[in-house]
């Protein structure tokens, strides 16, 4: 009798272990999908910046020079935070992640010009 509680106790603990393992497996899962989005996303942010500065380089002028050096920090800035953010998801502060989202996105709104 005292064989088989500690049987059932055991066999309770390999149960929570193994639904434990499966909700990591999960999380896991669903972070390396963001991190691939996010990398998608930065691929193709990449490839409109490169378009971008070329525009820029025909250009030519001292103002587009200063621009330019200014919008590279920018950007190199962006993709800074944006990895932060990715970073936070994955370490499961999805609060946190929000916050900055958000500010990260305020910025952006701030910073469009018409």
């Amino acid at each position: 009798e005292e064989y088989a509680k500690k049987e059932a106790v055991l066999m309770e603990q390999i149960r929570e272990a193994e639904k434990a393992v499966e909700k990591a497996k999960t999380k896991e899962e669903l972070a390396l999908k963001e991190v691939q989005e996010a990398k998608a996303k930065a691929e193709e942010l990449s490839l409109a910046v490169t378009k971008a500065e070329k525009e820029i380089l025909i250009a030519g002028s001292p103002e587009i020079t200063e621009f330019k050096v200014h919008f590279n920090g920018c950007r190199d800035l962006l993709d800074k935070m944006s990895e932060i953010i990715t970073n936070l998801k994955i370490d499961e502060k999805i609060e946190d992640a929000e916050k900055l989202t958000k500010a990260l996105n305020a910025l952006c709104t701030q910073a469009q010009i018409d």
